[in-house]
């Protein structure tokens, strides 16, 4: 993961967090996820080391309304948003 022992050390004492382009390797390297949203779109970004800003440009939609989305407060989806979401799942 090219990280020193003291990085992996104040991970685990919650000092700091990894950088969400470091999460897919913790996974691989653990054989599970350790990340435990409720919420499924943030679970598929964090797994995927996806930024709400590069999920957002994959599902073609505004950044602003992924975060909409992931806090629950779209009260209307349309069908080809609803429809891709789907599909990560």
């Amino acid at each position: 993961m090219n990280v020193t022992t003291d990085t992996i050390t104040n991970w685990e004492l919650n000092r700091n967090e990894p950088k969400l382009t470091q999460i897919p390797k913790i996974i691989s390297f653990l054989g599970y996820s350790p990340i435990l949203h409720q919420n499924p779109i943030i679970n598929y970004r964090m797994q995927n080391g996806l930024s709400q800003r590069e999920l957002a440009r994959i599902l073609n939609i505004d950044p602003t309304t992924l975060l909409k989305i992931e806090k629950g407060r779209v009260k209307r989806m349309s069908k080809e948003v609803k429809t891709k979401l789907d599909c990560l799942f």
